[in-house]
C-alpha cells in the first residue's frame, strides 16, 4: 500500500495515526474559487503532505475598501481553524497564499501570536513591501518565506489603491531578510505559477527542506 493510501485510510480509522511528512494550508485570492488549490492537491498528497485548502468563496466587493477588514477577519478565522485541524496530527503547518490570500495569511499571523507557520509561500502577493516579517520571525511564528514575484503583475500594482493595507510586494518584493527567499519571474503574471509542475519542483522542496 502506498503511503498516501495508508494516510487516507488512517484518517478514517480510529486509533490509526497517519504518517504525513508535512502539512500545508492554502488560501486563494478574492475573485476566484481557487481552482489552483485543487490542481496541486494531488501533487501534495503524492508527496505525503496533508493539504487543507481555505475556501471563502468568490469575493469582489467585500475585499475592497471599506469592507476589507471584515473579510480579513472571516478568512483569518478559517486559517486558524485549518491550523488547529493540522495540529491534531502533530505536524508543522506551512502556508501557500495567493493575492488576497497573502494579505489574509499575513494579517492572521499578526493577530494570532499562537499561529505558527514555519514555511510560508506567497505569489501574486499584495502585502506591503515593508510587511513586518522580522517581527513574526522573532516571535517564532515564521522560519522561512518564499516570495515569488513578477514585475508585470498588473493586479498587484492596482491592489493598493483598492484594498486597505495592501501593497506591491508581488511586483517589487519584501524588504530583504536572511530568512526570505525571493524569486522573480518574467511572464507569469498574477497567477500562472500555480501549476502541478511548479508545485512539484519548487514549492514541495521548500516545504520539506530541513
Amino acid at each position: 500500500m502506498k503511503l498516501k493510501d495508508y494516510n487516507h485510510l488512517a484518517e478514517q480509522t480510529p486509533g490509526v495515526t497517519p504518517q504525513f511528512l508535512a502539512a500545508v494550508i492554502s488560501v486563494h485570492g478574492m475573485n476566484t474559487f481557487g481552482p489552483w488549490q485543487k490542481h496541486i492537491n494531488t501533487v501534495l498528497e503524492d508527496n505525503c503532505i496533508r493539504h487543507t485548502p481555505v475556501d471563502y468563496g468568490y469575493q469582489i466587493r467585500r475585499a475592497f475598501r471599506p469592507f476589507t477588514g471584515g473579510l480579513l477577519r472571516e478568512v483569518g478565522e478559517k486559517i486558524v481553524a485549518a491550523y488547529q485541524d493540522q495540529r491534531r496530527w502533530n505536524l508543522k503547518a506551512c502556508a501557500i497564499g495567493h493575492s488576497f490570500g497573502t494579505l489574509s495569511i499575513g494579517t492572521a499571523l499578526q493577530q494570532n501570536p499562537e499561529l505558527i507557520l514555519p514555511r510560508v509561500i506567497t505569489f501574486g502577493s499584495i502585502l506591503q513591501c515593508g510587511f513586518p516579517w522580522r517581527r513574526l520571525f522573532d516571535r517564532g511564528q515564521v522560519e522561512n518565506l518564499l516570495n515569488e514575484l513578477c514585475a508585470g503583475d498588473l493586479w498587484v500594482r492596482c491592489a493598493r489603491f483598492m484594498i486597505s493595507g495592501s501593497g506591491p510586494s508581488g511586483c517589487h518584493g519584501f524588504t530583504a531578510e536572511p530568512f526570505i527567499e525571493q524569486r522573480e519571474y518574467e511572464w507569469t503574471g498574477h497567477s500562472l505559477l500555480a501549476t502541478q509542475l511548479h508545485c512539484q519542483e519548487i514549492w514541495i522542496p521548500f516545504i520539506l527542506r530541513q
